[in-house]
């Protein structure tokens, strides 16, 4: 595997996405613990086929084919990838800053919408209005 532009470009022609969208889901974490878990299997292919076009390798193999093979990777293996990927270089930055740095915004953001929030201030009315009973009619 070629990891890098290569293969996000690869991937976001072969899924019709864009590379941005293929980049910034190309890690796969469970939120609830934040364990990154892998690396999404549309990127794993681009950087696939990047390393045969990079080592002149006929790319003699589907997408399917590709699919079953990957299905059939222990979490073991899968981890290994993300280990490989990480120190990967993304428009010259390593991969593994680039996600440490876009989890660490996205907890800062939910952390904000976590505090709890003041309960707004109301002020008593002198007058008499519908919401404290004041001319009130009850229709049966």
């Amino acid at each position: 595997m070629h990891f890098g532009i290569g293969a996000t470009e690869i991937a976001a022609g072969v899924f019709e996405k864009d590379e941005d969208e293929i980049f910034f889901n190309s890690v796969l974490i469970n939120m609830e613990t934040k364990e990154q878990l892998g690396v999404s299997r549309e990127l794993v292919f681009g950087a696939v086929v990047n390393w045969c076009e990079e080592n002149d390798e006929e790319v003699g193999f589907s997408y399917r084919n590709f699919l079953n093979a990957f299905n059939e990777l222990s979490p073991e293996l899968h981890k290994k990838i993300l280990s490989v990927y990480k120190k990967a270089y993304h428009n010259g930055r390593v991969v593994e800053e680039i996600f440490a740095e876009l989890l660490a915004a996205f907890e800062k953001d939910g952390s904000e919408d976590e505090k709890p929030k003041k309960k707004p201030a109301r002020s008593r009315k002198s007058s008499k209005t519908a919401s404290d009973g004041g001319e009130l009619t009850i229709v049966k």
